[in-house]
C-alpha cells in the first residue's frame, strides 16, 4: 500500500522510519501477513501496455502474447 516493493533494503529503511523517527507502535502488526498473502500482484491490462512509449518489458510482453495465443512462434 505505501508502494514499496518487498526486496533491497526497503523493509529496513521502513522499519528504521517507523521505530526511531516516527515512533509509530507496531505490537499489533502481524509479521507473517505478507506471506500468507502471497505478495501476487495483479498483471497490468493488455490494453494498458500495448501503447505508444510503454516502458513494459519486451520479453514479458512476448511471453505473455505466447501465453495468451495472441502471437505464433516465428519458427
Amino acid at each position: 500500500m505505501l508502494g514499496l516493493r518487498p526486496s533491497g533494503g526497503n523493509h529496513r529503511l521502513f522499519r528504521r522510519y517507523v521505530d526511531d523517527l516516527w515512533e509509530i507502535p507496531t505490537e499489533h502488526f502481524d509479521p507473517n501477513r505478507a506471506r500468507r498473502r502471497g505478495l501476487r500482484h495483479r498483471p497490468i491490462g493488455l490494453e494498458k501496455v500495448l501503447v505508444e512509449h510503454s516502458t513494459y518489458s519486451r520479453s514479458g510482453l512476448k511471453r505473455r502474447l505466447f501465453d495468451q495465443g495472441l502471437k505464433n512462434s516465428a519458427m
